[in-house]
């Protein structure tokens, strides 16, 4: 029993350690936005805001999953030493103890949105993405595809995120490297994430390669679930010499329990995996997935 809880205590403190590392860093970004360091759009700034409110709400709860925990390891400390019927008299108190800490353990922060706009994003609220809201449940095609022959629903791209290299920024002071918009579609007997990305550098073969076909991509919610998706194509991107872009376009299959996940979960981050390497990308479009699953399945 005593390595059991142990083991979950464990776990518990290397959550809190991640919790503690990404809210400093958050935070730290939210105070470079104020003293007017760093420049964000509405929808950026929303997100992080957003991000560092669940963060904090995320440490707390940890922080007593860990309190409880260490008090049941207390508890079982003592009844190493006991004898058997002393142990025997232990038991209640400790099986109440591990009651209250599975009890913690069941909890997820789950927030509603009226709620986090209006105590957290008040200066914001009036000040919306208009690209998420053009978007709404705009389809683009609707019916029998023309090669499969099968039903096809597609809906109209979303802009997801923007992304520099820090080592980058200052030579992209009026854009970023890369761009990528979404969107989903549902095809007889399944659905699919579409991602086109926007790389503004005529060397973005060679940096990036491509994306090749069984890669993942890692989405990370924010409840801190992990839903790792496998691209069912080949692409090593289409150079545009007026624009100065090469766009690499993935196609990754949801399974329906993905679908299950996303449709109720906020996405806080993308792990991309390209042919020389991943990158992380924060997602500005929080509620994407929730948006165009509902869209999907509207009748």
């Amino acid at each position: 029993l005593l390595e059991e809880v142990k083991g979950v205590y464990y776990d518990l403190s290397e959550e809190l350690a991640f919790q503690e590392e990404q809210l400093l860093a958050n935070q730290d970004t939210m105070e470079q936005v104020k003293l007017g360091f760093l420049d964000l759009s509405t929808p950026q700034a929303k997100a992080l805001e957003k991000r560092v409110f669940r963060q904090q709400l995320n440490r707390t709860l940890v922080m007593s999953k860990l309190e409880k925990a260490a008090e049941l390891i207390g508890v079982c400390d003592q009844m190493v030493d006991m004898s058997r019927s002393e142990r025997e008299a232990f038991y209640p108190k400790y099986y109440l103890l591990r009651q209250d800490l599975n009890k913690l353990l069941a909890e997820e922060i789950v927030l509603e949105e009226k709620v986090v706009e209006k105590e957290v994003l008040p200066d914001l609220r009036a000040q919306s993405s208009s690209k998420t809201q053009k978007a709404g449940c705009k389809i683009v095609f609707e019916g029998e595809d023309n090669i499969t022959g099968q039903y096809r629903k597609t809906l109209e791209p979303e802009h997801l995120f923007s992304f520099t290299p820090d080592r980058l920024k200052d030579f992209f002071t009026e854009g970023e490297l890369l761009d990528c918009s979404g969107f989903l579609s549902k095809i007889t007997g399944g659905y699919y994430l579409i991602l086109e990305f926007g790389v503004h550098a005529p060397n973005a073969r060679s940096s990036y390669g491509g994306l090749g076909r069984g890669s993942q991509a890692i989405i990370k919610t924010m409840k801190g679930k992990q839903i790792i998706l496998y691209c069912t194509t080949l692409d090593t991107g289409n150079y545009n010499s007026l624009k100065n872009v090469y766009t690499f376009r993935g196609q990754y299959r949801l399974s329906n329990s993905d679908v299950k996940q996303l449709k109720k979960s906020e996405v806080d981050y993308l792990r991309v995996f390209w042919q020389t390497g991943f990158e992380d990308y924060e997602f500005f479009n929080l509620d994407f997935f929730k948006q165009q699953i509902e869209c999907l399945n509207a009748k």
